[in-house]
């Protein structure tokens, strides 16, 4: 019995990693969709197609993704970096190019 809710943990788990993962791509895909509207900022008498749009989101998020397997990797082979306050610094950062874009 122990062993069945224990694999029956796992695979919930399992599931809710999917759902979680195809949750955060679909987020990706439609933030990175908002952020190809930049590209018919720079020209508004042009229309943008579709395909260059996409390739620009895949792009973007192809770029995410290596951004933080190098992150990850920079933490795990070097371990005395997680104690470093990330979460604020990566809020300043932030609010700063926000500010610096509104402004």
């Amino acid at each position: 019995l122990a062993a069945a809710l224990i694999s029956a943990g796992t695979a919930a788990a399992r599931d809710d990693a999917r759902v979680e993962g195809a949750r955060t791509a679909l987020f990706g895909l439609f933030h990175g969709l908002g952020f190809a509207s930049v590209l018919g900022a720079l020209n508004p008498a042009a229309q943008v197609p579709l395909l260059p749009l996409l390739g620009f989101n895949l792009g973007v998020e192809i770029g995410q993704l290596l951004f933080v397997l190098a992150l990850w990797g920079l933490l795990h082979w070097w371990p005395s970096l997680r104690r470093l306050p990330l979460a604020p610094l990566v809020l300043a950062l932030g609010s700063f190019w926000f500010v610096m874009r509104v402004a």
